[in-house]
C-alpha cells in the first residue's frame, strides 16, 4: 500500500526523510522496491483555504475517509490541532506492507515533529489533493536506499542530505547512497506524468478486486469442503506477514503449502491404497487429465504450473531445513503463497463439491 508520514515543516525539511530511513533500518532495510517522495502537503499554499473551520473539515474528511484508510497519529488532540494549524511536510512511501508501515509509525511516536501517517487512497478527492504531486527524492531497492539527483547542483544537495544523515543517524555508509537519474522525472521525460500514481492505483484496485474474489472464494469453499486445507493456507499466509522469518519459519511455510496441495488431491482424487497415497503428484495429474477440463492445452498449462510450484516448495524446504536463511527466501514466500492459492483455485473452484466435509458430520455426531 501507499502511505504518507506527516511532520511539522521544519528546517531542514529533509530531516523528515532521514527520520523515516532511520526508523526503517533499525533492524535492516526490508526487501522493498519503492520510491520515497516528499514535499508540503496539498492543503498548503495558494488556492487553499485559510478558514480554520473549512480546513478542519477538509482534514477530517481526509484522515477519517469513508474509504476506510489506515490512519494513526501519535497524540490524538495535539496532533489533530497541528494538522489544522501548522504547515505539514509529507514523506510518502509508494509501496510498503501494512505491518512495516505501522512499525515505522511506532518508532517515530516520540519524535517531536512527527504527527502521524495515513494510507493514501487515490480515488479519494481529498487524498489526491493532499498526497499527490511530490517528486521522488529517493528509491528503495536491493536492500539499499539511494537519494536521486540529475545534475551537479542536485548532487551537491544530495551530498548535504547524506552528510546530515551520517552525522545524526550514522546510516550513510551502511544503507544509504546516491544515484544519478539524468532526465528521469524532469520536464524532458516523456514518461513523467503527474497522473501516473492515479492510473497505477486504479490498475491495482482492479487487480486487488480480482485477487480478493479468487482468494476469498477459494478459502470459503475450502472451509465448507475441508477446513484443514483452508487452515494450512491461512497458517502460511500469517507466517509470511512479517519483515523477517527464521529458517524454521520458512520451512514451515513450505510444509503448510505442500500439505494443502496433498490434502486437496486426497479430496479430489482419493487413493485406494497407502502406496498410491504417496503418489500425490501423479494423482494430481490424473485428476487434471480426467476431471478438470476437456481442453488439453489448458490441462497442460495447469500441470506445468503445478510442477513448477512443487519444485519451488521442495527447493526452499531443503535450503531452509539446512538452517540457511538468506534474504531472498523471505522475499519470495509471499509470491509462492499467492501461486499456490491460484493453482488451488484452478483445481477446486470448477468442482461441484456440494457434500459437506466429514469434519462437520463428526462434529454434529459428537454434539448429539
Amino acid at each position: 500500500m501507499k502511505v504518507a508520514y506527516m511532520f511539522i515543516d521544519k528546517y531542514p525539511s529533509y530531516d523528515a526523510v532521514c527520520k523515516i530511513i532511520n526508523a526503517m533500518t533499525i533492524d535492516k532495510i526490508p526487501q522493498l522496491n519503492s520510491y520515497i517522495r516528499d514535499g508540503l502537503w496539498g492543503f498548503e499554499g495558494p488556492g487553499n483555504t485559510l478558514d480554520i473551520k473549512i480546513r478542519e473539515q477538509q482534514i477530517i474528511n481526509t484522515i477519517m475517509s469513508s474509504d476506510g484508510n489506515l490512519f494513526k497519529i501519535s497524540n490524538q488532540r495535539e496532533r489533530l490541532n497541528m494538522l489544522i494549524s501548522e504547515p505539514v511536510y509529507v514523506v510518502q512511501i509508494d509501496c510498503i506492507k501494512k505491518e512495516l508501515a505501522i512499525n515505522i509509525h511506532n518508532r517515530l511516536i516520540n519524535e517531536e515533529a512527527y504527527i502521524g501517517f495515513s494510507q493514501v487512497i487515490l480515488n479519494n478527492e481529498n487524498h489526491v489533493k493532499a498526497f499527490t504531486g511530490y517528486g521522488p527524492v529517493a528509491i528503495i531497492d536491493s536492500n539499499r536506499i539511494n537519494f536521486l539527483y540529475s545534475d551537479e547542483e542536485d548532487e551537491d544537495f544530495v551530498n548535504e542530505i547524506l552528510e546530515w544523515d551520517n552525522k545524526y543517524y550514522a546510516l550513510y555508509y551502511t544503507f544509504v547512497g546516491k544515484r544519478k537519474i539524468g532526465y528521469r522525472f524532469s520536464l524532458l521525460d516523456k514518461y513523467s506524468d503527474e497522473h501516473n500514481d492515479i492510473k497505477i492505483d486504479s490498475a491495482l484496485s482492479i487487480i486487488g478486486d480480482e485477487w480478493n474474489i479468487t482468494a476469498q472464494g477459494l478459502l470459503y469453499k475450502l472451509m465448507d469442503v475441508n477446513p484443514e486445507i483452508a487452515e494450512e493456507i491461512i497458517s502460511a499466509v500469517n507466517k509470511v506477514n512479517s519483515e523477517t522469518s527464521s529458517s524454521s519459519e520458512v520451512a514451515q511455510v513450505t510444509v503448510n503449502l505442500r500439505r494443502a496441495l496433498e490434502k486437496v488431491i486426497d479430496l479430489l482424487n482419493p487413493a485406494e491404497s497407502k502406496t498410491r497415497q504417496q503418489k500425490y503428484k501423479t494423482r494430481h495429474k490424473e485428476y487434471i487429465d480426467e476431471s478438470l477440463t476437456d481442453n488439453k492445452y489448458y490441462n497442460e498449462y495447469i500441470k506445468a504450473e503445478l510442477d513448477e510450484i512443487y519444485t519451488r516448495i521442495d527447493k526452499i524446504y531443503v535450503i531452509s531445513n539446512k538452517g540457511i536463511h538468506e534474504d531472498w527466501l523471505n522475499n519470495i514466500l509471499g509470491k509462492l503463497v499467492i501461486r499456490v492459492i491460484l493453482i488451488l483455485s484452478d483445481l477446486i473452484m470448477p468442482k461441484k463439491l456440494k457434500k459437506p466435509a466429514l469434519f462437520y458430520e463428526a462434529a454434529i455426531f459428537e454434539d448429539e
